[in-house]
């Protein structure tokens, strides 16, 4: 069976509701009148349709009991979640991701109207996979979502007007863009943003690069003695600027008729459009929220005249406009509700309305009308009727958009208070979309893939959950696929190793129960066909972890010495021999890539300001020996000691982790994998504090301990308190060691000690969401040489 993709709307706002809902084919029409598929997908007040190319369709909804966001595909509902504090307009405000199933979600201090915008909720599979902090905003205008995934935010912000640009790949404020005056609406483009201040009267675009530099300014022109309004605006892809134009009461034509002009900049910077000559076609008392820019040039304009009951109706107008000005209109007839107006790839524009009487609704159905771009009607579909006598406006294209995909129109229309998806088969639409075949989940649209194996680390062990498939949308794996756009299937898991105790070589730790070989590998799907493979392993397999509790003093044993550490760097190297030679033999042909692993400390020598508060803990808690700290107190060697301790354990990691990342480059030079360095200085585990001014890739343990000494003619105090910047979750699992120790005293010559310590150690090695980002980045550029 043939699959085949074309481009894919360039109106990335249209919904994609036939890919979510229908998994059988549905053939082109060109009658009059049809039958439609019709699904009640979601109930509320209000509904908002957010599409992605995958074939989900994630459908946010409005009701008392709050706000819902559902994603469905072929037909089936996936996921399902109430989001905490968002209201209806915050559900309005969302942005889907094309690429992938998320929708970011703006959400709120509080429930309450008053509440503040403080932050966007990036969903997917049902649940909030990440949240990146906003600077408050009072009231919330809008959000576009540009080329490179950055959110556009603008509104009303606590502190000084501005336009916030929040990146989805570092998950953090991008930029902030200082404005004199409220911002209305944002458009995005490929390469920048366009703004329009927040007053009806302002003529004045603002172009903005996609890090938030102004690149330009637009300002629509005015003629004396006509107050000319901005109606509507919109952006191609290019950068080129529409803006329709309608003097209001300043009208040079008859009281039946208004004029409409278009004018604009070109993505070169140089301007077009005249407000000289009158354009007598345009109903009085116009809105024109409908505009739609058309490939190759020029846009299409819908124009429709306030609907208010008990006064006469009149046509709506379709303006076809080519660059410098009118080329066609067609006048709609009076006696239709409008439901919105799309453009296909070949310049076809579908009109969409809904076939009831004025000015009293009644059950009716929906009208599609294809027109070519010289105005003519090419095809008229309608669909079968609604339920009779309800007493409501039955016809609302949710966000006033259509979408046709292989000979069908898609419909989300509400009714009743309930919420519900129809089909209209047009046999001349389609050819540019995806085809049906699509629907079949055997076969997979043109994304490439990447397929990730290995420990803890890969998993994203510290940052949500790591228990293999399906993904930590904050382990690195899942960065990589974002900064990529490729899918991911990360297999990793917390304890594997590359071989396990049962099953691999001879000098395999017992600790290493699941591996690479016996619980990943073979859990991959054979539909998988992988364009990268990552792996990172090795941890677990020279017990890396039980080193680091030794050395800092969380109890354990040094197994990172002697004979034991040499045969587990052995049985190493064969089980990735192994590995290696598996995943050549099902996956031939494809790039693996193995990161070598990051010292989590910083070099010898360096200061480090958690080591004094250990080396505190160790000789008064694990040695017992407190003594040894009171002699370097009063004899004014105690921060010498605390560095010689610090450099003792910065030199045993350092050599750790060389002889470890020396077996791994042994095997990745033998068996073809390229090897990906991880040097982590200056964002170590020690940077992971407010005070050390670096942001840490590591998390860094919470260190509170206190140590005096009083006596009737001297006393002293130390204390070491440090709160890491990055806090691992799930909280308190992530606290995989915990220490509490209420007090503890002694009296040694003379003198009365306490000693109080709090120590966990948050998932201490673990990456941060900062060092999953750039562990990612590393790959990524490997990848792109």
């Amino acid at each position: 069976m043939e699959v085949r993709v074309g481009r894919v709307s360039k109106i990335r706002t249209a919904l994609l509701v036939i890919l979510a809902l229908v998994a059988t084919v549905i053939s082109g029409s060109s009658a009059q009148a049809t039958d439609t598929f019709r699904k009640e997908i979601v109930g509320g007040t209000k509904a908002f349709a957010f599409p992605h190319r995958n074939g989900a369709l994630s459908v946010g909804s409005c009701a008392p009991e709050g706000t819902r966001l559902q994603t469905w595909q072929l037909g089936n509902l996936i996921s399902d979640i109430m989001p905490p504090h968002v209201l209806c307009d915050d559900m309005a405000n969302a942005v889907a991701d094309p690429d992938s199933n998320f929708v970011y979600v703006p959400a709120r201090d509080g429930d309450l109207p008053t509440s503040k915008i403080v932050s966007v909720l990036a969903i997917s599979e049902g649940e909030v996979k990440w949240s990146a902090d906003v600077p408050c905003l009072i009231r919330l205008g809008s959000v576009s979502m540009g080329a490179d995934r950055t959110l556009y935010l603008n509104g009303d912000p606590c502190f000084g007007l501005g336009i916030y640009g929040i990146s989805t790949v570092t998950r953090a404020v991008k930029f902030r863009v200082g404005v004199d005056n409220a911002v209305s609406e944002i458009k995005a483009f490929n390469t920048g943003f366009v703004v329009r201040a927040q007053s009806s009267f302002s003529r004045e675009f603002v172009y903005y690069s996609l890090d938030g530099q102004q690149t330009g300014t637009y300002i629509a022109p005015q003629t004396e003695g006509v107050n000319w309004n901005v109606s509507s605006w919109a952006v191609a892809p290019d950068g080129m600027l529409y803006v329709a134009m309608d003097p209001g009461g300043d009208s040079r034509c008859d009281e039946n008729w208004t004029e409409l002009a278009i004018v604009g900049r070109r993505a070169n910077g140089s301007e077009f459009g005249s407000l000289a000559a009158p354009n007598c076609i345009v109903p009085p008392e116009t809105l024109s929220g409908l505009i739609k820019v058309r490939p190759g040039g020029g846009l299409v304009t819908l124009m429709t005249p306030n609907q208010l009951p008990g006064f006469p109706r009149l046509p709506s107008t379709l303006a076809l406009i080519q660059e410098t000005g009118v080329a066609h209109y067609v006048a709609l007839t009076n006696d239709r509700y409008l439901g919105g107006v799309e453009v296909d790839t070949n310049g076809n524009l579908l009109v969409v309305r809904s076939l009831e009487s004025f000015p009293n609704p009644c059950g009716c159905q929906v009208e599609a009308t294809i027109f070519d771009d010289t105005g003519a009607t090419v095809e008229t579909a309608v669909t079968s009727g609604y339920a009779a006598n309800v007493d409501k406006r039955l016809f609302t294209l949710v966000g006033s958009h259509a979408d046709f995909i292989a000979g069908a129109l898609s419909l989300v229309v509400e009714e009743d208070s309930k919420l519900y998806a129809q089909i209209v088969p047009m046999s001349h639409l389609g050819d540019e979309f995806i085809s049906h075949e699509v629907l079949d989940p055997a076969h997979r649209l043109p994304r490439k893939t990447v397929l990730s194996f290995g420990d803890s680390i890969a998993a994203g062990n510290g940052t949500g959950g790591s228990g293999g498939y399906p993904n930590n949308a904050s382990s690195y794996p899942a960065r990589l696929g974002e900064l990529l756009d490729w899918q991911v299937y990360n297999y990793a898991k917390t304890g594997a190793c590359a071989g396990s105790f049962h099953g691999g070589a001879d000098g395999t730790p017992s600790s290493c129960q699941t591996s690479i070989l016996s619980d990943q590998i073979t859990h991959v799907p054979d539909a998988v066909h992988p364009d990268l493979i990552t792996i990172t392993i090795g941890g677990n397999d020279i017990q890396f972890a039980e080193c680091l509790k030794f050395e800092i003093g969380f109890g354990g044993e040094n197994v990172c010495s002697g004979s034991a550490f040499t045969q587990h760097l052995q049985a190493l190297r064969k089980n990735l021999r192994e590995v290696s030679k598996v995943l050549r033999q099902r996956y031939a042909g494809v790039p693996i890539v193995i990161t070598n692993y990051f010292d989590p400390f910083p070099s010898p020598g360096q200061s480090c300001n958690i080591m004094p508060g250990l080396y505190v803990y160790i000789n008064a808690v694990v040695n017992n020996n407190p003594a040894k700290i009171f002699k370097d107190v009063v004899l004014l060697r105690f921060d010498a000691q605390a560095k010689k301790f610090a450099d003792k354990v910065f030199t045993q990691a350092q050599r750790v982790v060389e002889r470890l990342n020396t077996a791994l480059n042994e095997v990745a030079a033998a068996k073809g994998l390229t090897v990906v360095p991880l040097d982590f200085s200056g964002h170590d585990l020690c940077t992971d504090y407010p005070e050390s001014g670096s942001t840490a890739w590591v998390f860094g343990p919470l260190v509170d301990v206190f140590f005096s000494g009083y006596s009737s003619i001297d006393h002293f105090v130390v204390e070491y308190k440090f709160i890491p910047t990055h806090r691992c979750t799930p909280t308190p699992d992530c606290d995989t060691e915990k220490v509490n120790i209420p007090a503890r005293t002694w009296d040694i010559a003379g003198y009365h000690l306490t000693f109080t310590a709090v120590l966990r150690s948050n998932a201490l090695p673990h990456l941060t969401d900062d060092g999953s980002l750039e562990v990612a980045q590393r790959i990524e550029g490997v990848v792109q040489r």
